[in-house]
């Protein structure tokens, strides 16, 4: 008499002979073996990170971040050398007024500067956060000049008001650098939609632009000789 094999019976059989397999493979490996799967999969999460768009965004920030730690260590000890009259600048902006015309020059041009060099890319970089040349281009920006906006802030209230005319000089400096490398990457970058693409461009000669006079004109030429003139001169 020949007894029928019950339906699906060697479909088990065949998992349960996988299992015991795998099972079996995993008890004799070494542990060098386990110890280099281990590895692999961390190195593949790390990729799957580095490729995510908040994984772009992070390695984009390392060089800023890098530049917030150096800037701020960096006046730290500017502003303690300036207490101790090592370097000899004056430490109130108040005691060297300025000039009634240029005052209300500086008023409107820290306008357009909170409108062209804050907002319009803040506004740019929500609105075209999606893409990848945008989150590099824009974030690293961003990020340094939240960063000084806090740092003067800050430091502004722990040391003295022309710790703000040392702030903006360096981050200044550094801001038209960065703007070069985002030069860069919108050339190199091909995947921005035509309208985008030709905006983001206007956009970023108009900052260049606007942080280059900033440095030379506001910075150097009119807040800088304010830090070693003569009190009552303008």
């Amino acid at each position: 008499m020949v007894r029928e094999a019950p339906e699906g019976g060697g479909e088990r059989r065949a998992a349960v002979s996988l299992t015991a397999g795998w099972s079996s493979a995993k008890a004799i490996a070494t542990p060098a073996q386990r110890e280099t799967v281990r590895r692999s999969k961390g190195a593949l999460a790390l990729s799957t990170f580095h490729n995510s768009k908040g994984g772009m965004l992070m390695l984009s920030l390392r060089p800023a971040l890098r530049f917030v730690v150096l800037a701020t260590v960096t006046l730290v000890l500017i502003a303690n050398l300036v207490i101790a009259e090592i370097f000899p600048i004056r430490q109130d902006l108040a005691e060297v007024p300025l000039d009634p015309r240029v005052q209300e020059f500086v008023r409107w041009w820290l306008r357009i500067g909170l409108a062209l060099g804050v907002l319009l890319p803040l506004v740019v970089f929500l609105v075209k956060i999606r893409l990848a040349a945008i989150r590099q281009i824009l974030g690293p920006y961003l990020f340094v000049l939240i960063s000084q906006i806090a740092t003067e802030a800050t430091m502004r209230r722990c040391f003295f008001t022309s710790m703000l005319v040392i702030i903006g000089t360096i981050y200044t400096a550094y801001r038209l650098f960065q703007l070069r490398q985002a030069s860069i990457i919108f050339r190199e970058s091909k995947q921005l939609p035509s309208r985008t693409r030709s905006f983001v461009k206007i956009l970023l000669w108009s900052l260049v632009i606007f942080w280059g006079i900033n440095f030379s004109v506001l910075l150097i030429g009119i807040e800088w000789p304010r830090l070693f003139g003569d009190p009552g001169t303008s």
